[in-house]
């Protein structure tokens, strides 16, 4: 019996990724619910600090491509090997590799959101004035941009400026800020990676 190959479409994976790089930003934000900027931005981080590696045949940026055509199309294992044109084999091996990177990920920003709502609770529980913060924690569906906001809080004030017992209340978060950094860089040169 001959072995008649499967996956033999003429866009590959790779040339698939190769097209959506350069076409309608729209098209990458479709199949990956992100746009192109985020989506190498994601894989950058991936590879260079939670350890994600090249495959033998499969980049970075396939292996990510892969995990979240998968999670944001609702695809299948069979699906995605006819979209990548990779056995099954390899798709459950790069999407579980890409899985775990991710958690990885998760869990060394599960270690700064706890920390910022430590930050949070201890600035609501303290009877320092914080104008800013009063501002925000006022709405509760606040978010702001990833581009950062200038804001001006209730009483005219910009939000990066501070008056009377706002000024200790900048102190107190300059020394938590200190002291995160101080350990964090402690974590950091203690872990293995």
């Amino acid at each position: 019996m001959v072995k008649e190959p499967c996956r033999t479409s003429a866009l590959t994976g790779v040339e698939w990724l190769a097209e959506l790089n350069v076409g309608h930003p729209k098209r990458m934000y479709q199949s990956f619910r992100m746009s192109k900027t985020n989506f190498f931005a994601l894989c950058e981080l991936l590879e260079s600090r939670y350890g994600l590696e090249e495959g033998k045949r499969i980049s970075v940026q396939e292996q990510v491509a892969i995990f979240l055509w998968v999670v944001g199309q609702r695809a299948n294992n069979r699906n995605a090997q006819e979209r990548f044109q990779h056995s099954g084999e390899t798709i459950s091996r790069h999407f579980h590799n890409v899985l775990h990177s991710l958690n990885a990920m998760a869990i060394k920003w599960r270690n700064l959101v706890t920390t910022t709502m430590a930050i949070h609770n201890f600035i609501r529980r303290s009877n320092m004035s914080d104008i800013p913060f009063g501002f925000y924690d006022r709405r509760p569906n606040f978010l702001p941009s990833d581009a950062g906001v200038e804001t001006i809080a209730p009483n005219g004030q910009h939000g990066h400026v501070f008056v009377g017992d706002d000024q200790d209340m900048e102190n107190v978060r300059a020394s938590i800020r200190d002291w995160i950094v101080a350990n964090r860089i402690r974590q950091m040169s203690c872990s293995v990676w």
